[in-house]
């Protein structure tokens, strides 16, 4: 027994009240590794645990397991209660140190937050993608533009506060609030800028004596100007000739010293412009004083005053008008196909748009567009806390703003950051800063209970995104084939595979790390509250100990003391800041070891540790992004197949029939015009006709409706099948079974009803059963003749309660075929066994006998992965089953219920009998998915058949697994039979 009274417990006391007022977790952690710094009685010789790298945490709210982290060694003296749950001494009062036994050697516990704790870079993205395995959002920050001077920055900021609606907040916390507000602030930055842009335009005039004719001028400027991009335009002032002349500094052409040629604003280049253009025109000519501008915006400037706004006529480089060449480009953008002009159509901007490749500008980054996202159903305030504390961090001494804008499914937070630093240091991001943002957005959420992790597009094989041009491109219907493909692979989570060498090394890493998590048996921890503080603790698995347990707040030494027998569990133990005081520090290790009263025993939490088929689906998706070239051709037809929609169709017929009159526009009058005008108008009526068709494919889709809402929630369907929350609905998508790449969206789940979009495909039709019938008793389908007929086809397969009236005769005749069908399959099967009992013994080869034997009914789950998905759905749903037939049970209970009839079809009836019999079958499948539910006659209809299903799943493993050794003992006879033969041939020639 420890007497209390002869330890004094006021220093510790004092430091735990300092420690649970501290403001945040990072003082808290200084000051208990102030109190780490001071050796406790009896540890002066206490040697540091060796923690794994991947367990150290981060500058976060993770708990501190580091080097300096005290634990247990030999020749410590340890608590009592210590000493009673260890499983032994060694010699000399030694702890015998043994790790928490688990199903595997290799456990590995990957605390949330270790990709950026400083672990090795293999490491840390192992550990990055185990927290996407279990769950977490991936952190998103991306820079979206740079910018510079005031007219770009009032439209920046203008944009995120929505012109003055939404308040901005700088970062000294202050705001900033209405649209007067705003501008001023883009006035200062524009006031504290320094640096000037680059004179990419000038406008000059030349002037001649005499008359000079438009023919001349054009002559003399294509040499003077070879290799520019330019305007001009011919004035006549008395007795000289002046050349008003826009033109573009950059040149295409190589000086004598082998550089490309630029008129820079200097003297010398100058002059050198000058006598050039005199040698081009074989005359005297004055030059004016050059006026430069800079970019697109300078270029409309200085075309603007060249022609007046418009007034007076002016000539391009190519020998053709403004106006007209204007035109031109703006009927060749793909985007503005069958797209009027505008009203405020500006020939000078269209212009100044076309020389922008020929500039070679350096524009000015004064300031950046950043972007964090996060997932819809995130907590608004702590991801708002969050990109505040990120930013705050990496752009410590910057001026910048932000605000948070919740106008799409996701929520995102808009900054806009300065680049140049008030001591003048400038910022210039690189894929390295990228990466570190995203880092430290991670720690900050999971700091604030989001959970997230920093993670690479290479890792879920990601397609590139696309621009906020091409979603408007989409919208109204003008799209070309390459923007819509780019769009859609976004929004489907198609997967990417790269070409280049870089992103397939890339890919090539994702896909051995995944492959090294699902070989390792790996746990995360969630991220707990800001403030609270995390204690580990080593138990029994059905540990019944009522009294006040022991916990340590470095994990390693709470894996030393395990439970003396049985199998055992890491539990973890979150104590908020308000209760920290009623923590007791042990005598022997009070910094590490706190003595926690029952009252918050019961709040501890077991580690759940991650499963192989949750790994699987990404790692099927990094692995396809590998494959050859050739498979992802036949994959991309049929992506595109399915993607056809009537509105893609319609803007592709429209665009076909606009290219046809352009065509026979320029042909002249005859009968190849009248030729081509019928066949094209033969074509466009196919298409109007194949359009109309999509058009009734997508009015009646198929669906299967419920007989009641029932809240949309992610369900596992199969091992092809992936779902995606978006809004209120849950969307199922379809992979490949080969190589796991995407194929198109299977089916939506809204609650009421289930959407069928891929309603040609059995399978997907088959998991939009499988879902329905675990949501609803009975089902109810709409759609075309040829989706009812597989739905029919695959309730008399599958048993699934259809009571559409118009199928249950197809049904019955399906199902009595299929009755039929097995009953002959039985009967071959017992003759081919009597046969065999009496033929004698003869080798068939392997794939001769595998036609020989009868097809078993199909199967969805051939290999170990997929049957561990069913196993541990069933799990899951025996357990949600278990906790609602508890819950009636109790009420049943309290309203005195005593029979069936009491119940109603939203609330059965429960009896206790039937409860204790779910958590039986729960407590069964709790450890193991693949341990058998006991059968009980008093267990309910829905345990019942988890059972059965459950058995299938086994029953499909052994079969399997017989199928192998069948196979390997028939290729062992073989190989015998062959080793004979040689015998008796080689005895024979002897």
């Amino acid at each position: 027994m420890i007497a209390l009274a002869a330890y004094d417990l006021r220093p510790l006391s004092g430091r735990l009240r300092g420690i649970r007022t501290a403001r945040d977790f990072r003082e808290r952690r200084a000051l208990l590794e102030a109190v780490d710094s001071g050796a406790p009685p009896g540890a002066a010789d206490a040697s540091p645990a060796r923690t794994s790298q991947l367990a150290r945490p981060p500058a976060n709210s993770l708990p501190y397991t580091g080097p300096g982290a005290l634990s247990g060694g030999a020749g410590e003296k340890l608590e009592d209660e210590w000493a009673l749950r260890r499983p032994g001494s060694g010699r000399g009062g030694e702890p015998a140190v043994r790790t928490a036994p688990g199903p595997r050697p290799d456990a590995t516990l990957l605390s949330a937050g270790a990709a950026s704790s400083g672990a090795s870079g293999a490491a840390a993205s192992i550990a990055a993608k185990a927290g996407l395995a279990a769950g977490f959002q991936a952190a998103v920050v991306k820079l979206a533009s740079y910018g510079s001077g005031s007219a770009r920055a009032a439209a920046l900021l203008n944009y995120q506060s929505d012109k003055g609606q939404l308040t901005l907040e700088r970062e000294d916390g202050t705001l900033v609030t209405g649209k007067a507000a705003v501008d001023d602030l883009a006035a200062h930055w524009r006031d504290d800028d320094a640096r000037e842009p680059s004179n990419d335009i000038f406008r000059v005039t030349l002037t001649f004596e005499g008359r000079l004719g438009p023919e001349e001028a054009r002559v003399g400027l294509a040499a003077a100007l070879d290799g520019h991009r330019y305007a001009w335009r011919l004035e006549e002032r008395g007795d000289s000739t002046l050349v008003h002349l826009v033109a573009v500094a950059a040149g295409a052409r190589n000086d004598v010293h082998g550089k490309k040629e630029r008129v820079y604003a200097n003297a010398k280049s100058l002059r050198c412009f000058h006598d050039k253009t005199e040698v081009a025109f074989g005359r005297d000519v004055d030059l004016s004083a050059p006026v430069w501008a800079h970019g697109v915006e300078g270029a409309t400037t200085q075309l603007a005053a060249l022609t007046k706004a418009g007034a007076l006529p002016a000539e391009t480089d190519a020998g053709i008008s403004l106006e007209e060449a204007a035109n031109r480009h703006f009927a060749k953008q793909p985007s503005n196909a069958n797209r009027p002009k505008p009203k405020n159509f500006n020939p000078a901007l269209e212009i100044a748009k076309t020389w922008r490749p020929a500039m070679r500008s350096s524009s000015p980054r004064d300031f950046a567009h950043v972007i964090l996202s996060a997932k819809p159903g995130t907590d608004e305030d702590a991801f708002m806390d969050a990109a505040r504390a990120t930013l705050a961090r990496e752009f410590k001494g910057h001026e910048y703003v932000f605000v948070m804008h919740t106008n799409r499914r996701h929520i995102h937070v808009h900054a806009a950051v300065r680049l140049t630093s008030a001591r003048g240091e400038k910022l210039h991001p690189g894929i390295q800063d990228f990466n570190r943002w995203r880092q430290t957005l991670a720690e900050e959420a999971r700091e604030r209970q989001i959970p997230m992790e920093a993670v690479r597009r290479f890792d879920q094989a990601h397609a590139p995104s696309y621009k906020l041009k091409d979603a408007k491109m989409i919208e109204r219907g003008i799209a070309p084939e390459s923007v819509r493909r780019r769009v859609e692979r976004v929004h489907n989570g198609e997967i990417h595979r790269p070409t280049r060498d870089e992103g397939r090394r890339r890919a090539a890493e994702a896909a051995s790390e995944w492959k090294s998590l699902a070989a390792r048996r790996a746990a995360v921890i969630p991220p707990h509250a800001a403030g609270a503080m995390r204690l580990y603790r080593v138990e029994a698995v059905k540990d019944g100990s009522h009294r006040a347990p022991l916990f340590s707040i470095d994990r390693a030494l709470a894996e030393v003391y395990a439970a003396k027998s049985g199998p055992t569990r890491l539990v973890y133990l979150d104590v908020p800041a308000e209760r920290i005081a009623e923590l007791r520090p042990s005598r022997e290790l009070p910094a590490n070891v706190f003595v926690v009263p029952p009252a918050l025993n019961a709040l501890r939490k077991s580690v759940d540790w991650i499963d192989e088929a949750a790994v699987l689906p990404f790692q099927r998706r990094v692995d396809a992004a590998l494959t050859p070239r050739a498979q992802e051709q036949s994959i991309v037809s049929k992506e595109d197949k399915a993607m056809r929609t009537a509105e893609t169709m319609e803007a592709a017929r429209r665009n076909m029939a606009d290219a046809m009159a352009r065509l026979g526009g320029y042909l002249p009058v005859g009968a190849v015009k009248d030729d081509l005008m019928r066949r094209s108008r033969d074509i466009l009526g196919r298409a109007e006709g194949a359009t109309r068709e999509q058009e009734r494919l997508e009015r009646n889709p198929g669906q299967i409706e419920g007989d009641r809402f029932v809240e949309p929630e992610p369900r596992n369907v199969g091992a092809l099948f992936t779902n995606k929350k978006k809004g209120t609905e849950i969307h199922y998508n379809r992979h490949d079974r080969e190589t796991g790449a995407f194929q198109t969206l299977a089916f939506i789940d809204s609650g009421k009803q289930l959407d069928v979009r891929d309603w040609s495909n059995g399978e997907s039709v088959n998991a939009a059963l499988k879902l329905a019938s675990q949501k609803w008793e009975t089902l109810s389908v709409s759609g075309s003749d040829e989706y009812k007929e597989t739905v029919a086809r695959l309730g008399a397969e599958n048993g699934y309660k259809i009571t559409n009236p118009e199928l249950q005769d197809r049904i019955r005749e399906l199902r009595a075929k299929i009755e039929t069908q097995r009953a002959s399959v039985t009967e071959g099967k017992e003759r081919a066994e009597a046969k065999e009992t009496d033929a004698p013994v003869k080798s068939v080869p392997l794939p001769e006998a595998g036609h020989q034997r009868p097809a078993d009914p199909p199967v969805l789950n051939t290999t170990p992965a997929e049957r561990a998905i069913e196993l541990n759905s069933i799990r899951e749903r025996v357990d949600v089953e278990a906790q609602r037939e508890t819950h009636q049970a109790a009420r049943a209970r309290e309203a005195h219920e005593t029979n069936a009839a009491a119940g109603t079809e939203g609330a059965p009836y429960r009896a206790p009998e039937e409860a204790r019999a779910a958590r039986e079958a729960e407590r069964a499948v709790d450890n193991s998915p693949a341990r058998e539910i006991p059968a009980d006659p008093m267990q309910s209809e829905s345990i019942q058949a988890l059972r059965f299903e459950q058995r299938r799943v086994l029953d499909q493993g052994n079969r399997d697994d017989q199928k192998r050794i069948d196979m390997e003992n028939a290729e062992r006879f073989r190989q015998d039979e062959r080793r004979q033969n040689r015998d008796e041939a080689e005895g024979e020639s002897m």
